[in-house]
């Protein structure tokens, strides 16, 4: 009987942790460089010191250059939706959009806004490491 029950709990242990590295992995596979599909700009996203995503302009050719300003904020992974929902402040305006950014395959990036009843969707390219 008790190895049984010792058997079981190793298995259970088991995977709860591979679920747990899964899920952990999963989350980081956002960070990194990406570069937008639709316009000139890349971003870098990284983990701020309160365990959430943020994501910077890194390289803007615009006239207007925005290079350092933070775009993505505050970004927790979702299990349930399998996303990472917090904020996005567009750096040609001053306010702050519900989003949510999905890792498609490895590495493309799709990142919905919604603001009452519009909403834009952004394409990001992993860049090369």
């Amino acid at each position: 009987m008790s190895v049984v029950r010792y058997t079981l709990m190793n298995i259970v242990l088991s995977a709860s942790l591979t679920l747990l590295l899964y899920a952990q992995s999963d989350s980081n596979n956002i960070l990194g460089n990406w570069t937008a599909l639709e316009e000139n700009r890349q971003i870098s996203i990284y983990l701020g010191r309160d365990n959430r995503y943020y994501g910077k302009i890194i390289n803007d050719d615009s006239d207007n250059s925005k290079n350092g300003k933070i775009i993505l904020r505050k970004l927790d992974y979702d299990e349930s939706d399998k996303c990472f929902k917090g904020e996005i402040a567009p750096p040609e305006e001053d306010i702050e959009i519900n989003v949510k950014v999905y890792l498609v395959g490895t590495d493309t990036l799709k990142i919905v806004a919604k603001k009452f009843v519009f909403t834009k969707t952004l394409y990001f390219q992993r860049l090369e490491k």
